[in-house]
């Protein structure tokens, strides 16, 4: 029995010491480990504070970009209205007329898209005749040089002449102006609009010179088809 009893406790004298150098191993892997981690901790944060400060860098230019770019856009846009010399014809009031008044016409578009309103209209009575006039001053060539004068007189003579573009024209003022259709269609016919010198433009007139024009058109596309198909 003492035997056995000396014997565990030599047995325990050998192995101690063994198990102290095992937890010290494990103690030592373990703090190795707790620094490598704090090292990735230390780097993570570092790049985070690096992406932060690139992320502030790159959104003060992307403001500083954009304030070159509004301030270049006022600059642009002032030159342009400086070298036009005066404010562009869709942004000015137009003139009036007073001969318009009591004439049963509320406003004229001259060749050269300048408008003219009765000075006696109401407020709603200006916006709609504003509205029908500017179309007409869309469709009028604007300047005074050589071209725009065969333009502005050419248009003129096809408004004055052809039942059928001065019908079309008035219908789509009209409608722009109203907004109904109805309404552009009577005032294009109201009796109030000739051509060549006093023929009243009707709508069976304005149907007329349409099939004309039409027929027209037809039989010149047949001829250059007939031509392009004999070559």
């Amino acid at each position: 029995m003492a035997s056995e009893m000396v014997l565990g406790v030599f047995c325990l004298a050998a192995t101690a010491p063994l198990e102290g150098l095992g937890y010290a191993d494990d103690l030592v892997r373990g703090l190795s480990w707790l620094g490598r981690t704090t090292d990735a901790a230390r780097q993570g944060i570092g790049l985070a504070k690096r992406a932060c400060e690139l992320g502030k860098q790159i959104g003060k230019r992307s403001v500083k970009a954009l304030r070159v770019a509004a301030k270049r856009g006022v600059r642009a846009a002032k030159r342009a209205l400086k070298s036009v010399g005066d404010t562009p014809r869709a942004m000015r009031l137009p003139a009036t007329d007073g001969r318009l008044t009591g004439s049963g016409t509320s406003g004229y578009t001259t060749p050269d898209g300048r408008v003219f309103l009765d000075p006696a209209l109401n407020g709603a009575q200006r916006v709609e005749t504003m509205r029908h006039e500017s179309v007409h001053a869309f469709l009028s060539p604007q300047g005074d040089d050589a071209l725009a004068t065969v333009r502005q007189n050419a248009g003129q003579w096809g408004y004055e002449s052809s039942a059928f573009l001065n019908a079309t024209e008035e219908m789509a003022a009209q409608w722009y102006a109203s907004g109904s259709l109805r309404n552009a269609w009577s005032h294009a016919f109201n009796g109030a609009y000739t051509v060549r010198g006093g023929t009243v433009v009707t709508p069976s007139l304005w149907a007329a010179e349409f099939a004309a024009g039409a027929s027209v058109v037809g039989g010149l596309g047949y001829v250059f088809y007939q031509l392009g198909v004999r070559e």
